[in-house]
């Protein structure tokens, strides 16, 4: 059945009576396979304030389970608990200013999985939960009356000392052209959150034409 519905009633079956019988039904409307997708909901909650001139913002989420692959790139499904705090400056200036945390808990692993990127080394000889995070920091800079913008990115993963660089610089020519310079450095162990990239460190030129 699944080769007939992904190459059709024309591949090669062995069994021709079979297909023709599969092609028949198919054309009758018939159901040939029934299953279930369970769909998980994400619980999500918001809060944000002004402080003077600094703007904080607060993000927690729980989804029951949450799909990941582990060392053996099988998927795994294990209830996730997501937390995200930042911290920007608020004054509207030229100058861009941001900090955030990001904290990942995973429950319920079992013995003998490891979770990729996730996970240490050796976590996989017992039954664990396990957890993630990472500080972003942003600064960015206007000039020459908004038509350069300079930007800088850092990511820190102080579990696994996993990291992140990435700058870039537009030129806004008018309202329609726009070029833009940039590069991003990718370092760490290779199992771990941002060292698994660590062989996509570039730099690129690019032209955006808003017509």
């Amino acid at each position: 059945l699944s080769r007939f519905m992904t190459e059709g009633a024309k591949a090669p079956f062995t069994d021709s009576a079979t297909a023709l019988s599969l092609s028949n039904r198919l054309a009758a409307g018939e159901k040939l396979a029934r299953g279930t997708f369970r769909r998980y909901q994400v619980v999500e909650l918001e809060a944000s304030g002004l402080f003077g001139p600094v703007q904080v913002d607060a993000d927690l989420g729980y989804s029951p389970s949450r799909l990941f692959v582990d060392s053996k790139l099988n998927p795994a499904f294990h209830p996730l608990y997501t937390g995200a705090f930042t911290v920007s400056d608020a004054r509207g200036t030229d100058l861009t200013l941001a900090l955030s945390a990001v904290l990942v808990y995973i429950s319920g692993i079992p013995q003998g999985e490891q979770l990729l990127l996730v996970d240490l080394r050796g976590a996989e000889v017992a039954a664990h939960d396990t957890y993630g995070g990472a500080f972003v920091g942003l600064v960015g800079y206007k000039l020459l009356e908004g038509r350069l913008e300079l930007e800088g990115r850092a990511f820190f993963d102080p579990r696994q000392f996993s990291r992140a660089l990435g700058a870039k610089g537009q030129y806004n020519v008018n309202d329609h052209v726009h070029l833009t310079l940039g590069g991003e450095y990718y370092g760490g162990p290779q199992v771990s959150p941002l060292g698994y990239f660590r062989r996509n460190d570039n730099l690129y030129v690019e032209l955006k034409l808003d017509l």
